[in-house]
């Protein structure tokens, strides 16, 4: 294989033209929830012209109902281990017909001196000010 360049606007349009046998995207998903990566990822998204297309934000052409009906299943359980259930299901269902293949993971990290309090990365990762004390 070899390794090459191209301009994020034609990257843009190639990669969701099946320009590129294999290509990365810069962004990963925040993992606290595990809808945080099945949901934008594998239920349908919409193409640039605003049309609903399969393979959610890749719009890599991923399609399986069943998997779109356990996501959105397990979005409206209340019932906690209910929900880890379906989810669990769902990743499965993903697992086999592996339509994505995460390489690369990122942290997120909050580094402070021993004076100071209130360090803290939200739920989503942000860092907050407000509860900083020294």
């Amino acid at each position: 294989m070899k390794l090459q360049s191209t301009e994020w606007t034609q990257y843009s349009k190639d990669r969701v033209s099946d320009v590129y046998p294999s290509y990365q995207l810069g962004w990963f998903p925040d993992f606290s929830d595990a809808d945080n990566y099945m949901s934008p990822f594998f239920l349908p998204g919409k193409d640039a012209k605003g049309k609903v297309a399969p393979g959610g934000f890749l719009l890599n052409h991923y399609n399986n109902p069943s998997v779109d009906k356990l996501i959105n299943q397990q979005r409206s359980t209340a019932d906690r281990a209910k929900r880890t259930q379906i989810i669990g299901q769902a990743q499965d269902a993903l697992a086999k017909d592996l339509s994505t293949l995460p390489l690369l993971q990122g942290k997120q990290v909050a580094v402070s001196g021993a004076d100071v309090s209130g360090v803290t990365l939200d739920a989503s990762f942000r860092f907050r000010y407000a509860p900083l004390t020294k």
